[in-house]
């Protein structure tokens, strides 16, 4: 819930989405349910600046499900056997997003991070 003004800001600048607070759990969500949404508009964001994390695999991973359902080639049993295959899927366990590049871990200078981390 303490999120919720981030939420907010993040609709209000996107123009997309709809806010759903779960009062008994203390939580809030953003929800953006038109695929047509995600491909023009989140996907080249999330592109331009890719995570650091194993977010990244899981946002690829987003990515090829929408790119299953986008395929007017393949029969919906043929998505859903892929997209079932596709969510099996788990990084491994020394996972690194390529955002780092030929950056090695673990740092051993700070000055690597600003390569690939900026404040902004």
């Amino acid at each position: 819930m303490y999120n919720l003004r981030a939420l907010h800001y993040i609709k209000r600048n996107l123009g997309f989405g709809s806010i759903v607070i779960e009062e008994k759990r203390g939580m809030g969500y953003f929800w953006i349910r038109d695929r047509k949404v995600f491909k023009n508009l989140l996907f080249p964001i999330f592109d331009k600046y890719p995570s650091l994390t194993t977010k990244h695999f899981y946002y690829q991973r987003v990515r090829l499900v929408c790119s299953i359902l986008e395929d007017i080639t393949l029969t919906q049993s043929d998505k859903d056997c892929r997209i079932f295959d596709c969510l099996k899927q788990e990084p491994e366990h020394n996972y690194i997003s390529p955002a780092w590049g030929s950056i090695k871990l673990p740092l051993t200078d700070t000055t690597e991070v600003r390569k690939v981390v900026s404040k902004g």
